[in-house]
């Protein structure tokens, strides 16, 4: 699948553009269409799961958003690239257990050290039980930040 690069354009109604959503990484034409934006002076912020790299090197200047997705797939936390953990602007979870903060937290405890800002998110579906671990952790670690699934709130896809 090729992006019409003309059609997007004219859509888009705002200088500062967000990709997400599937997984942008896999996206063929990924980094053609950030060169593309860029060049045409946009703002772009990115979030993606790590589950391809991502060249840091390349596009420095777009905001990279680490939403790892341990919760919902198969991933290893040493599946990863090193380089979400250390060069994200910010990194993103979605707890909905225990386990998901126990498989989290060294490497988190080390991104906090680099300064990145941590979002903890409970999971949708587990809201209930994950919002009080989450508050739990947070007391521990008061630079970090509770936020929530908005789309599902608002129910979009």
């Amino acid at each position: 699948m090729s992006i019409d690069y003309k059609f997007l354009l004219e859509r888009l109604q705002s200088r500062f553009v967000v990709i997400s959503g599937g997984e942008p990484l896999y996206h063929q034409n990924f980094e053609e269409l950030l060169e593309r934006l860029l060049r045409d002076n946009f703002e772009v912020a990115l979030e993606t799961s790590g589950a391809r790299a991502y060249p840091f090197e390349r596009f420095p200047q777009v905001w990279v958003t680490f939403s790892p997705k341990l919760h919902a797939t198969n991933y290893l936390k040493d599946q990863h690239s090193p380089t979400f953990w250390t060069n994200s602007h910010e990194i993103k979870v979605v707890i909905s257990e225990a386990s998901d903060w126990e498989a989290y937290e060294q490497l988190l405890n080390q991104a906090a050290q680099r300064e990145i800002p941590i979002c903890l998110q409970p999971e949708w579906s587990k809201q209930i039980e994950a919002t009080p671990l989450i508050l739990q952790i947070l007391q521990q670690k008061p630079d970090w930040k509770i936020s929530v699934q908005l789309h599902k709130y608002l129910r979009l896809p």
